[in-house]
């Protein structure tokens, strides 16, 4: 659920908000799941995809 939350806001161009949406799903996954890791890997990639949508600025 977390993982289309943050996905839903990144195709909507929130990428702050789905920065830290996918970051809570990755703690959730690196305390829960087991090898292959392909929703890791997914979720890696969006969150890859939004750091660079924001390029060089920072949000504080």
């Amino acid at each position: 659920m977390l993982y289309r939350l943050g996905r839903a806001a990144m195709e909507e161009g929130k990428y702050g908000e789905a920065i830290q949406k996918l970051i809570e799903v990755l703690k959730l996954y690196d305390a829960t799941l087991m090898r292959p890791y392909r929703s890791y890997y997914d979720c890696v990639q969006d969150l890859r995809r939004c750091m660079l949508a924001l390029g060089n600025y920072s949000i504080v």
